[in-house]
């Protein structure tokens, strides 16, 4: 981007449309994207500037707007666009992210400045100027300029009010049909330029300096297609569904939380993740319209700035991750309709290589190297009995504009050693914490289980089969073939049961916890360096390590059993707690009363009373012995934390948190 010294406002777009995707049941063809900057000028006590953008199509059809160009912000215009919240404020910069439609290419954008107001006290709109782009009720009014929305071109459009300032952006690209859903999506962190190569976008600015940095976009739109006649209400409307936006790098998940506002997120920089400087959510209705009436199209668009010295040197790889859908009306409680194979939008995108950036634009189904945004579809559940449900996080709506957040649903959870594993209501998995042997990162698809080890991770799909990823320098994320129902990760080892019983283990084998004992079983766990299973018979048989007597298990009958480092516990038929193995931190010590799961960590144990509660025992340095209090469902203990699920699908974890293992996403 190119500056020049500014006197008066200097307004830069730039556009792309999309190929393809054209309306079944619209008139209108493939869309387009804006990228409005506008860049003012810079005087002395100037705290805040506003200003009011319409786009019509050649037709004189109002495409959108914001703010009213006959009230000023001073008198109650709530929708102009002002830089302390679109822009950098004082230095009255705005930025905002809006559609075009290439069906009708010739486009005219109209912007007026709104409003300057005193950085200094009485803080009140300023008089002392002229408007370069004033209102009138009648002949000329505001800056006007004409564009032309070509399909996957960038066309910079350029306000030259005194001097110029250049900053183009590029955005939208290919459109998706969703049954009777119209929806466009792509990310871009550059933009073509004449004679061949890219240029970073430059849209966000730095808190710190106020001015742009190289940005990533994320845009998203859809419409509902509803025929002509159909009267607006909320019960049709196009409601837009987005989860967070995860910047992964590594085994740390950055979230920025599309709901959380409009314009700048985070006031001065202040609560930023690390890996920009600023995030600005831009969310508002098309105003198209089918054959004379209202199109309702919606549209969610995030861009943030990069914090550059985040990316210098030894900085692990980001991916930009995060998906989207649509719906006709609200979906029930926000999730996809039941026993349906219904489309969402998926976005995988690499953002960094070391300290290079290397974003790039991805349009919907694009190609590597500009590959990351995909159409994906719900799929079956792991058993195969019907089509999956998922329910994403944050929920949009152009009637009344009002947003709602719906918390991931999680259907099971494994703590490894310092990693956390678990499946949602897509049956996909999602991991956090360390991840120097890549254990975080899962393959794609759909999973019936998962189980976190100590450096590595397995999960079982629904045909029976086992993938693993992660550290294999003992051949543990080498997975066997065959069918099983059961898997166990335990320190360099996994432990499963096969269709029709028998047990198998892999990877390390130093002590024999990979060499099981022949039979039948119906439970089977991987520890630290032994194994134990409950035979057909319901008794117990542990091989391995038995240093501290933990393959040594006591006489009876039990309905579950759990390994830890140099320990293990078991429920009996009764209900009661057994645990045996080193006990120098009272981890084998278990308290009394009536129980349903238990799960043995490095050197504590925790489990689930009858009524839901839970209770923790032995080593507590990292408080991975206190769990919260609550009605849970499922619990699992890793190196040193632990995690547990309540009714509702909501995962808490507790304990030793130095790679993020407990802060699920």
């Amino acid at each position: 981007m190119k500056n020049a010294s500014i006197i008066l406002s200097s307004v830069v777009a730039s556009l792309v449309a999309a190929s393809g995707g054209a309306c079944v049941e619209h008139d209108r063809g493939p869309r387009g994207q804006l990228a409005l900057a506008v860049a003012p000028l810079e005087l002395e006590g100037i705290g805040n500037a506003c200003y009011d953008v319409a786009v019509r199509s050649a037709a004189d059809e109002l495409v959108w707007s914001r703010g009213d160009p006959a009230l000023s912000a001073s008198d109650g215009d709530t929708g102009a666009l002002c830089s302390d919240q679109f822009g950098n404020a004082g230095g009255g910069n705005i930025a905002y992210v809006g559609p075009c439609d290439a069906s009708e290419p010739t486009h005219n954008v109209t912007v007026w400045v709104d409003s300057l107001w005193a950085s200094t006290s009485p803080f009140g709109p300023l008089s002392d100027w002229t408007n370069p782009c004033p209102y009138a009720a009648s002949g000329t009014s505001g800056c006007t300029l004409a564009f032309t929305c070509q399909e996957n071109e960038d066309v910079a459009v350029t306000f030259n009010l005194v001097i110029m300032r250049q900053a183009r952006q590029g955005f939208f690209d290919v459109a998706v049909n969703f049954e009777n859903i119209f929806c466009s999506a792509k990310v871009d962190c550059t933009y073509p330029i004449d004679g061949g190569g890219e240029q970073n976008i430059e849209l966000v600015f730095d808190p710190a300096t106020g001015e742009r940095v190289p940005s990533l976009v994320f845009a998203f739109a859809c419409t509902d297609g509803d025929p002509p006649g159909m009267a607006a209400s909320p019960e049709n409307a196009t409601h837009l569904y987005l989860d967070d936006l995860v910047l992964a790098c590594g085994g740390t998940n950055y979230v920025i939380d599309p709901a959380a506002g409009v314009g700048n997120l985070y006031p001065d920089g202040v609560g930023a993740p690390s890996p920009i400087r600023q995030a600005m959510v831009f969310r508002g209705r098309e105003l198209i319209t089918n054959d004379g009436e209202d199109a309702d199209k919606f549209y969610w668009n995030v861009a943030f700035g990069w914090n550059s010295t985040f990316f210098d040197g030894g900085t692990p790889t980001c991916q930009l991750l995060t998906r989207a859908t649509a719906s006709h009306g609200p979906l029930v409680n926000g999730a996809t309709p039941f026993n349906t194979d219904y489309p969402y939008i998926d976005v995988n995108v690499t953002v960094n290589s070391g300290a290079d950036i290397v974003c790039t634009q991805h349009p919907l189904g694009g190609q590597a190297p500009h590959d990351g945004v995909t159409t994906a579809y719900t799929g079956l559940l792991y058993d195969g009995t019907r089509f999956a449900e998922i329910m994403l996080q944050n929920e949009g709506a152009p009637s009344g504009g009002a947003l709602d957040t719906h918390p991931i649903t999680w259907l099971q959870v494994s703590a490894g050693g310092r990693h956390t594993c678990a499946i949602g209501t897509s049956d996909a998995v999602q991991c956090w914490g360390w991840n120097i042997y890549g254990q975080v990162p899962p393959p794609t698809g759909a999973f019936a289980a998962v189980a976190a080890g100590g450096g590595h991770t397995c999960a079982l799909r629904a045909s029976g089969a086992v993938e693993c990823w992660g550290l294999d320098d003992y051949g543990q994320a080498a997975a066997p073939p065959g069918s099983f129902t059961v898997i166990s990760g335990g320190g360099s080892h996994n432990c499963g049961l096969l269709v029709g019983g028998d047990v198998d283990c892999w990877g390390q084998d130093l002590f024999g916890q990979s060499t099981p004992p022949a039979g039948t079983f119906a439970a089977v766990d991987a520890g630290g360096f032994h194994s134990c299973g409950i035979n057909a018979g319901g008794t117990l048989e542990c091989w391995g390590l038995n240093n501290s007597g933990q393959s040594t298990p006591p006489v009876g009958t039990f309905t579950a059993v759990s390994t830890g480092g140099y320990h293990s516990c078991g429920i009996t038929t009764g209900g009661t707690l057994a645990c045996w193995g080193l006990n120098d931190d009272g981890q084998a010590s278990p308290p009394g009363g009536a129980f349903v799961a238990v799960t043995a960590g490095y050197f504590y144990t925790c489990a689930l009373t009858s009524g839901g509660a839970l209770q923790c025992w032995g080593l507590n340095a990292w408080g991975q012995a206190s769990p919260p209090a609550g009605e849970f469902t499922a619990i699992t203990a890793g190196g040193q934390h632990a995690c547990a699920m309540t009714a509702g699908g909501e995962i808490q974890c507790w304990g030793l948190n130095d790679d993020g293992q407990t802060t699920p996403p």
